[in-house]
């Protein structure tokens, strides 16, 4: 990456199995507001982050689980995050992984600034948005920058997927370049 760091933080903090920052003026403390895409049944992070005081809200719509509040008083939704607003039903994606085959389920996909609305958390900052989707990040996170989300965004946690056959090589020209502009943020 040609981009310069803009800033390295000096306190992290393990939060189940991802890293926070917390150095002034990032530090995570009550009120804190959390969005958690991608749980597939690991909670430790957003176990965490409710430990921290932080109103965790975990979306997941491929675990098939109806919207309820966890015992630990963070909510799940039957819902994920896309790069474009779904309420398909009907189909479902199949991406061929290293090992295994991953079946995703798009239905009640929402882009970033949907979710905030239907939250109506669009005038809060969000403390944490971690984002493990299995390679639908690339596109949402051109989304997010197309629509300046992450001006209300304190710290983006996302787990990057590049696999030997998704995406494709040819795509890589475009990865790069998101990658480019979100750092250049």
């Amino acid at each position: 990456m040609q981009a310069p760091v803009r800033y390295t933080c000096k306190t992290k903090q393990d939060v189940g199995n991802w890293l926070i920052c917390q150095d002034e003026p990032y530090t995570i403390r009550p009120p804190c507001l959390v969005y958690s895409f991608g749980i597939n049944w690991e909670f430790g992070f957003d176990d965490a982050m409710t430990d921290l005081g932080c109103e965790v809200h975990l979306f997941d719509p491929s675990m098939k689980e109806k919207d309820h509040k966890r015992a630990n008083n963070s909510t799940f939704h039957n819902m994920g995050i896309g790069s474009y607003n779904t309420d398909d039903t009907s189909s479902t994606t199949q991406l061929p992984f290293i090992h295994n085959t991953v079946t995703l389920y798009p239905q009640h996909s929402y882009t970033s600034s949907t979710t905030q609305l239907h939250f109506i958390h669009n005038i809060k900052v969000i403390d944490v948005l971690k984002m493990d989707v299995e390679t639908y990040e690339w596109t949402i996170i051109d989304n997010m920058i197309e629509t300046d989300v992450f001006k209300s965004i304190r710290q983006f946690d996302v787990e990057y997927h590049l696999f030997p056959d998704y995406p494709l090589a040819e795509e890589y020209i475009h990865i790069y370049q998101v990658r480019l502009s979100f750092a250049a943020m």
